[in-house]
Formats: C-alpha cells, sequence, structure tokens
C-alpha cells in the first residue's frame, strides 16, 4: 500500500490487470446453463462491450442447440476499468448446432453474473463435467 492508501498503480490508472486463473485457484469452478441464461450472458457482455461474446442473439441461437447444457469455467480475470464491471473470460462448452457437435470458445462473463449460475459442485455433476470434457470438444470461434 502506498502512503495515499493505494494497493497498487493500478488504482493510480484507474485500470484492472488482467490475471489467469491457475488451478489452485479459488476462482476455479464450473458453472451450469441454460441456453436462455446464455443469452442473457451475452446481452450483458454487449451492454457492457465486454471483447469475448456473440455478435448477436440471433446469432448464439443460430449456434447453441436450445436444449444444450452449458458449462463456463473462468480461465482469466479481465482487465479493464476500475469503473467497468469486473469480467471473467470463461470457456464454454456448448452443443453446437452448426457442426453437430459439442464446442468450446470463450466468452465474457461478469463476475457477479458468473456468481449467480448454478455450480457443478457433487461428485457426480462433476463427473459429468470431466467427461464433457474429456469427449473432446474442438475450439469453435463466436459468431
Amino acid at each position: 500500500m502506498t502512503s495515499s492508501g493505494e494497493t497498487s498503480g493500478e488504482a493510480r490508472h484507474g485500470r484492472r490487470k488482467r490475471q489467469e486463473i491457475r488451478a489452485g485457484s479459488s476462482e476455479v469452478s464450473f458453472r451450469v446453463a441454460s441456453r436462455e441464461e446464455l443469452l442473457i450472458i451475452n446481452d450483458d457482455a454487449e451492454q457492457n462491450r465486454f471483447g469475448a461474446r456473440w455478435s448477436s442473439a440471433d446469432a448464439l441461437r443460430r449456434q447453441v442447440s436450445d436444449n444444450s447444457i452449458v458449462i463456463l469455467s473462468p480461465a482469466l480475470q479481465n482487465d479493464g476499468e476500475i469503473d467497468h464491471p469486473d469480467s471473467y473470460r470463461c470457456f464454454v462448452w456448448f452443443y453446437s448446432i452448426a457442426t453437430g457437435h459439442p464446442a468450446v470458445s470463450l466468452l465474457d462473463v461478469a463476475t457477479s453474473t458468473f456468481s449467480g449460475l448454478r455450480e457443478a459442485s457433487s461428485a457426480e455433476q462433476l463427473k459429468k463435467v470431466a467427461r464433457t470434457l474429456l469427449d473432446g470438444y474442438p475450439l469453435t470461434p463466436l459468431e
């Protein structure tokens, strides 16, 4: 902490630093969402001008199956202006309408929104997440 009470140079410049989420971090978790919840998350990302998002609700609807169970897990804490909402850049796994196969990409999610999603935390839920991840999702660009 500096004599002015600041904890780092970030506060002086009004920006947060991007930070990778490491395996042992308390921020590591898997959250589950429906396509409808994903539409809300994407709308929030658009309103906050987050970089990693679908170009529109229609693009998301064209790419993500209606009955897809969506899994999200943070890869990093995004940088940005201090007065801008905190957000994670998350891996997002879903079933793709376009390819007919599972897919994974990246999506920016406000940390408050992420925290409000259902967490896969029981042994059975985590086994399902692991199986899903092991089934081989190719990286898919967002439309």
